[in-house]
């Protein structure tokens, strides 16, 4: 009768553990287009790509031609692009970004950030995981 329980106890802690696991929210395509096309609008920006693949987000810059943009600038206008996808996915359940937080749907997604130059050369990457609060640059 013990090792019942036991077998019972271990059965019911691993259906718990297994339906508590967060699935990331579907983004819509209009979220995904809203904040490419603002974030584009800046004259920093040639163009801009959001890439989401099962629990990973990718955002893609690349920088104006001709212009002498620093590595900071294009850092902020990255975190800018993140926060507007995090401000048009924000529901009741999910809140928007904040200055703690780029928004409640990076609890279900990771997060890479490609800062692109010439023919594809990666000039900067950011990375961040799911739950983590500040993204890490990668020079």
């Amino acid at each position: 009768m013990r090792k019942f329980a036991y077998v019972f106890l271990l059965v019911l802690l691993l259906v718990l553990f297994v339906s508590c696991a967060k699935e990331p929210p579907e983004i819509p395509e209009k979220a995904i287009q809203g904040s490419t096309e603002l974030i584009s609008a800046n004259a920093d920006i040639e163009d801009a790509e959001i890439i989401v693949e099962d629990d990973e987000i990718t955002f893609y810059i690349v920088p104006a031609e001709g212009f002498d943009v620093s590595l900071d600038r294009l850092r902020e206008v990255a975190v800018d692009y993140v926060k507007l996808l995090g401000g048009y996915v924000a529901t009741e359940e999910i809140p928007g970004p904040s200055e703690e937080s780029y928004g409640g749907i990076y609890d279900y997604y990771d997060v890479e950030i490609i800062i692109e130059g010439e023919r594809g050369t990666v000039l900067d990457k950011g990375t961040m995981e799911k739950d983590e609060k500040q993204i890490q640059w990668h020079d």
